[in-house]
């Protein structure tokens, strides 16, 4: 395969010969973001965790792993700076947004509904459901590029303990905190 590198969200090419003799191109996608989440019921963070498990009718257990097994494409970012709006193709939940929004929720916030799921950047208005929290900053200020995420980048949620995720936290809120990458293929 001879590879050809791009900057947009393809990263590399690859072409070559296949097996058969004939051409063969393989896209290797944008590096995907790996963002953790307290979502355990110990963490007290996914407050709509349990109705949204009743409505599925599966545990919450099972409602963590439906969330964190799929890759969610980053779509567009919107309403607030480097609000991630993301969505994944298979397996959408049910349910949708909350009948009664929230006035305030808090930055850090992962929010879903069918097949979406937000992180909220700052506290902010919401009606779609708490399923977690994220110590990891998608807009800091701080850095030269404020947004962790941009539109056509997949990212992966990761379900961490207590204990992970204020180790993450410390590390994000000191601006040092480096997200894990994953390569997927086209």
């Amino acid at each position: 395969f001879s590879t050809v590198e791009t900057t947009g969200p393809i990263q590399v090419i690859q072409v070559g010969a296949g097996a058969t003799g004939k051409a063969t191109v393989r896209y290797l996608i944008e590096r995907g973001c790996e963002v953790v989440a307290c979502v355990d019921a110990y963490c007290h963070e996914g407050e709509d965790i349990g109705e949204i498990a009743r409505i599925e009718k599966k545990t919450v257990d099972e409602i963590i792993k439906i969330h964190s097994q799929s890759d969610y494409f980053v779509y567009m970012l919107g309403f607030a700076p480097g609000h991630p709006y993301t969505a994944r193709f298979e397996h959408p939940f049910s349910f949708r947004r909350r009948e009664s929004p929230r006035v305030r929720i808090a930055g850090g916030s992962v929010v879903v509904q069918q097949g979406l799921s937000d992180i909220i950047p700052f506290d902010q208005p919401c009606g779609w459901n708490i399923i977690g929290m994220t110590p990891i900053k998608v807009c800091d200020y701080r850095k030269e590029n404020p947004f962790l995420l941009r539109a056509g980048q997949w990212i992966r949620h990761i379900p961490v303990s207590r204990a992970q995720y204020e180790d993450i936290k410390s590390q994000a809120d000191a601006g040092i905190y480096v997200c894990r990458t994953y390569e997927k293929e086209a």
